[in-house]
């Protein structure tokens, strides 16, 4: 009996440690953002003071307000804001009904990789954020607004890559 016992522990942990294991890709999240090693994004906190310190190639979908503040704005109201960022941003306020907004995804995500390191890609899901949205004012989708320290500039509807590229080159100026 003691043999079995000791059988089905050794082959239970054999299990557990084999599944534990089976990514080799290590992920960690902070404040509802999964980040692997292969996106090669280093995330540091300091007190309550989010910031992402190196490349994230892919954007980064917003969760919650509180998400929003800690990484994008000093305020959830339009009014009272400041970006916070330590790169540009775009954020792209879309929903996932919206064909317009499921026609612009591809090329976000494209601009996404080609602009890393460079500049934040944020989502806010409309449906999911609604306050912010109706805080922020946003009207229509997709939204996007582009902002550094400096200025904003907000497009809405579909655009054409041209058009995007161009504000985000204004953003690294």
């Amino acid at each position: 009996m003691q043999r079995f016992l000791f059988s089905l522990l050794l082959a239970s942990s054999v299990f557990l440690i084999s599944c534990n294991n089976q990514s080799n890709t290590e992920e960690k999240i902070v404040n509802n953002i999964t980040i692997t090693e292969e996106e090669q994004a280093v995330v540091t906190s300091q007190e309550e003071n989010l910031t992402i310190a190196t490349i994230v190639d892919t954007p980064i979908y917003i969760q919650n307000e509180k998400q929003f503040i800690d990484l994008i704005a000093t305020d959830n109201d339009i009014r009272n804001w400041q970006y916070k960022g330590s790169l540009p941003c775009v954020i792209d306020f879309y929903a996932t009904w919206c064909q317009p907004c499921k026609m612009m995804d591809p090329l976000y995500q494209q601009l996404a990789k080609e602009y890393a390191g460079k500049i934040f890609f944020y989502k806010v899901d409309v449906d999911k954020l609604k306050d912010l949205c109706i805080r922020w004012n946003i009207q229509g989708m997709p939204t996007f607004i582009f902002c550094n320290s400096k200025t904003t500039m907000t497009l809405l509807g579909a655009q054409s890559e041209e058009q995007l590229r161009q504000q985000l080159d204004r953003l690294i100026q």
